[in-house]
């Protein structure tokens, strides 16, 4: 069974101490795809060093610090920043998952425009390029993010986009790194194709 590190969400309760969550659903997709995960935050970065993993999770939910400058934003970009530079360094598996990809475009200084339609909706989207031999034309997902982009950052190829233009997913073979804007750990009208993109991705 692979191991993967998966980023938590940070909130600030109302007594101000710092929460950690993870939405359910991805333990759900854990059993699915046969995982095991690791849930991991700031703070752990001696701790990774010691971990035995096959790769990482950057998960969705929430606002980076750009868009909305909280002190738990502040906190998780620092962390998921330094921890994905460590990855690329390390030449370890990366799944960047709707605000992880946002991350990564915003590290490479790329612009991410505030769109509506984009959040609480099932969304056709349409595929550029076959993806590691997987050759598909259409895919019915989720949505669930404020944020959108057009541009792909360097060693990336464009996968898919939205039938808006804006990108959805992403894809760099050298790095061994997918994004992508949509949740699969949620309900997705094509779970099965998903599934079939994701198990070829984990396992390759």
């Amino acid at each position: 069974m692979k191991k993967f590190l998966i980023t938590t969400k940070i909130n600030l309760d109302k007594y101000k101490s710092l929460n950690l969550s993870l939405d359910m659903n991805w333990f759900r997709f854990a059993r699915k795809y046969n995982i095991e995960l690791i849930p991991v935050c700031f703070g752990d970065e001696q701790r990774i060093n010691k971990i035995d993993f096959d790769g990482v999770i950057f998960s969705g939910g929430g606002d980076l610090f750009i868009n909305n400058k909280s002190k738990e934003n502040r906190i998780r970009d620092l962390f998921e920043i330094k921890l994905l530079k460590y990855c690329f360094k390390n030449k370890i598996k990366t799944m960047l998952i709707c605000r992880g990809l946002q991350l990564l475009i915003n590290l490479n200084k790329l612009k991410l425009k505030k769109k509506k339609f984009h959040v609480k909706k099932n969304h056709i989207i349409n595929f550029e390029k076959s993806f590691i031999k997987i050759k598909l034309k259409k895919l019915n997902v989720n949505s669930f993010h404020h944020f959108t982009f057009n541009k792909c950052p360097k060693k990336y190829s464009i996968i898919a986009r939205h039938p808006d233009k804006t990108i959805e997913i992403i894809y760099s073979e050298n790095l061994d790194s997918l994004g992508l804007m949509f949740h699969p750990e949620r309900h997705n009208k094509d779970a099965a194709k998903i599934k079939r993109m994701l198990n070829k991705f984990i396992n390759s």
